[in-house]
């Protein structure tokens, strides 16, 4: 009886072509920024709602450690914040995590996730120091992923959230503002600037204009 035929050098190459271009297909390109998807369940808010959140230790926390250049790049000493300041990020980061954002008013909120994303990443970058690049904190799952921006970071109102999260199924669907771009820092040179100042719902239209017009009107970071 003759044996089975193996399968010719022609078919192996075939076929690993096509699983290596269904890979690719199915897989998001890195780097590239995930689809404005909205997450329901944050649309909730109270527009009658008079109430503020305090932002005060993330105040201080960037009045001490951003260094405002001459060039016009916002920078973080990294490598000088005190292991007593640590506590205060967490605290503040914690502090955040127990409001019940979905009982506030829309301006409110959007300096509530603002304010929340940006604290993450630098507590991201500071708990991996010393870092080349964020994207070489490769905390994220999947097998395509780079950096730490799918990591579940924080929970709030019982839903465990990631930085694309916050930017991308709740910031950029619910507001629909470009400006959002400018305004959730990624700890790198060629991202907008992370604020010296806490956002805040009093001041949230002017750092807006601010942020966007101070990026785009940089020499080399923004498009003239």
């Amino acid at each position: 009886m003759d044996l089975p035929t193996a399968p010719s050098y022609g078919f192996w190459t075939t076929a690993f072509a096509f699983l290596f271009t269904a890979i690719l297909v199915g897989a998001q390109p890195v780097g590239a920024a995930p689809k404005a998807e909205l997450w329901a369940k944050w649309q909730a808010h109270d527009p009658n709602e008079r109430a503020t959140i305090d932002h005060r230790e993330w105040d201080r926390f960037l009045s001490a450690h951003v260094e405002v250049g001459a060039d016009g790049v916002n920078r973080i000493r990294y490598g000088e914040i005190a292991t007593s300041d640590r506590p205060v990020l967490d605290n503040y980061i914690s502090s955040l995590a127990m409001v019940r954002i979905s009982r506030f008013a829309r301006a409110t909120q959007m300096a509530y996730w603002i304010n929340l994303y940006n604290a993450l990443t630098e507590r991201t970058v500071i708990d991996h120091y010393p870092v080349a690049t964020i994207l070489d904190i490769d905390i994220s799952p999947g097998l395509f992923s780079n950096g730490p921006r799918g990591k579940k970071l924080v929970v709030v109102e019982s839903e465990q959230l990631s930085l694309d999260d916050i930017e991308h199924q709740i910031l950029r669907p619910i507001w629909k503002d470009a400006r959002i771009h400018y305004v959730v820092n990624c700890a790198s040179i060629g991202c907008p600037n992370l604020a010296s100042r806490a956002y805040s719902a009093d001041r949230l239209e002017e750092m807006l204009v601010a942020a966007a017009r101070d990026y785009v009107n940089h020499p080399w970071r923004g498009i003239r």
